[in-house]
């Protein structure tokens, strides 16, 4: 079962509850972005020690910050493996291993795709007789239209993400509201009744969300002891399930 949990409520409440368990411990930066990491590796007497130092701009500037524990979890933006990938690949194997643990080298697996698909959230509401606690989807023969619907609360209302092509003509911003209409009453007549014509028409009018390329991060997940990948960050799902966090 998956439920929808929009982005700015998750933010909401992962604030609320990390000032009120780690308060005294912490500090929260807001509209700061992670732009370089670089690690400074020691050793001696065969120890390997390291220490990750981060670039964070903020406000038109940056700031270095050295970490005893740096946690990627910045989904697909994956800003950290790609830094730990080029970290781990410059060093010789045996300073990698120690790092790793003998599990090898961090590497960014990336796949090319030949089927770009682009996504438009659309709000729904089911009928009192369905099920109202499970995801509903539909995809057409040709592949042109793939439906998502994720459940947003208990009531029946859903978000759905109607997926197309890059280049179909419904996928542009201010696409042709009645010819989007004609397509969802002919290739999904079982869920266009549940979309008004204010909504459809809202959906055509706003540019398309991207999905992102495929990729995974293997086989090591960590640099040593003070780096290491969660989530997202290390393979890429869809990006609507969950909004934000996926069950």
């Amino acid at each position: 079962k998956t439920k929808v949990l929009p982005r700015d409520r998750l933010a909401g409440v992962l604030r609320e509850v990390a000032l009120a368990s780690y308060g005294g411990s912490i500090t929260l930066h807001y509209d700061t972005e992670l732009t370089g990491v670089r690690w400074e590796v020691d050793g001696e007497d065969g120890k390997v020690e390291e220490t990750a130092v981060v670039t964070l701009e903020a406000n038109g500037g940056s700031t270095d910050v050295r970490c005893g524990l740096l946690v990627g979890a910045d989904g697909t933006a994956r800003t950290l493996a790609t830094a730990m990938e080029a970290h781990t690949a410059s060093l010789d194997n045996g300073i990698v291993d120690r790092l790793t643990g003998n599990a090898g080298c961090v590497r960014v697996v990336r796949y090319h795709d030949d089927n770009r698909r682009v996504y438009k959230t659309v709000p729904m509401t089911v009928p009192a007789h369905w099920r109202k606690d499970v995801n509903y989807s539909a995809r057409t023969q040709d592949g042109r239209v793939v439906l998502d619907a994720l459940p947003a609360n208990e009531d029946g209302d859903y978000c759905a993400a109607l997926l197309l092509r890059a280049d179909d003509e419904y996928a542009k911003p201010d696409s042709d509201a009645a010819g989007l209409r004609a397509l969802v009453d002919d290739t999904l007549p079982q869920f266009s009744p549940l979309v008004s014509d204010a909504a459809l028409a809202a959906v055509a009018a706003k540019p398309p969300s991207n999905i992102p390329r495929f990729r995974y991060v293997g086989p090591s997940l960590h640099a040593g002891a003070t780096t290491v990948l969660l989530g997202d960050a290390i393979h890429t799902v869809k990006p609507y399930f969950g909004l934000g966090v996926n069950a």
